[in-house]
């Protein structure tokens, strides 16, 4: 049954009490992260949050399944993008010329030598004690860092579109959460420190239109860069930036999760630059935008 109400948005901050990676690209034996948490990744944590409360009666996969087709009735996220605090500067991309790939006022460069690290791993083999085959590698995380000392929580700061009934529900699912890879190794750990309902522009550009019925979308100026993946349809937006395939797994029958490649898609990376005078655009299910 799809939750009653009217559409709202709360801005939503949690706090990282562990490193993050968040899955992007190998190159070579280093498992890159992305700098930013995408909207992919805070639908599946969501999901994996609130299904046991929302169809406790329905088993594995099924109380997923049902969580998923009600989230595409009720449920819109952007992306979570790393500060300091509530308060503090947003570190999102932004491609600014004649700077180059920006985060917030930091360039990637800058970003990185604050906020990324990495530390190296291997399975082992218990017969002889050495690696095994292909098993080295070095993930990347993001982590408030000073040598080996850490000097504050990293927080990252997004926004919730949800019929409101499930207001309460959220917030007692999202009071502490887990997001990425390595969490078997206690990374990824996220405990939810602001979560209220809001009217301001997202992330203080785009302009929200929620009502009863509607999937909300949304208005921004030129000038304006995207804090989400757009997918790329010639002619329809004039913008700025990257673009990028985007992809993931998903839960299969009789194979589980990850066991089903999803569609790919090209997109608008974050951080694009809007060039037309105005542009409208609606959020997708699973969190990828599109030009109306």
């Amino acid at each position: 049954m799809i939750p009653a109400g009217d559409w709202v948005c709360y801005k939503t901050v949690f706090s990282a009490d562990s490193p993050v990676h968040i899955g992007w690209h190998r190159l070579g034996l280093i498992e890159r992260t992305r700098y930013y948490i995408p909207a992919r990744a805070i639908w599946g944590t969501l999901i994996a949050a609130l299904a046991p409360s929302r169809f406790p009666g329905s088993g594995v996969p099924a109380m997923y399944e049902k969580t998923t087709s009600e989230f595409a009735q009720c449920m819109r996220f952007t992306c979570f993008f790393a500060a300091a605090g509530l308060d503090a500067e947003l570190w999102r991309p932004k491609y600014d010329s004649p700077h180059g790939l920006m985060y917030g006022s930091l360039s990637a460069a800058d970003f990185e030598s604050r906020f990324v690290f990495s530390q190296t791993s291997a399975a082992l083999d218990p017969s002889t004690f050495t690696a095994l085959d292909g098993a080295l590698h070095e993930s990347e995380y993001l982590c408030f860092t000073n040598g080996n000392k850490h000097t504050g929580a990293l927080h990252f700061i997004g926004y919730l579109i949800f019929k409101e009934s499930l207001a309460a529900d959220l917030a007692k699912a999202l009071s502490t959460v887990s997001i990425g890879a390595e969490r078997n190794y206690g990374w990824g750990r996220l405990q939810l420190r602001y979560f209220q309902k809001t009217t301001e522009p997202l992330f203080g550009e785009f302009n929200l239109t929620v009502g009863p019925i509607n999937a909300p979308s949304m208005r921004a100026s030129s000038g304006a860069f995207l804090p989400a993946h757009l997918l790329h349809r010639p002619g329809k937006t004039n913008l700025a930036g990257g673009l990028e395939l985007l992809g993931g797994r998903d839960w299969a029958p009789k194979v589980g999760s990850g066991g089903s490649l999803g569609e790919l898609a090209l997109c608008w990376a974050p951080g694009s630059k809007v060039q037309d005078k105005e542009a409208t655009f609606e959020i997708g299910e699973r969190g990828i935008w599109n030009a109306l």
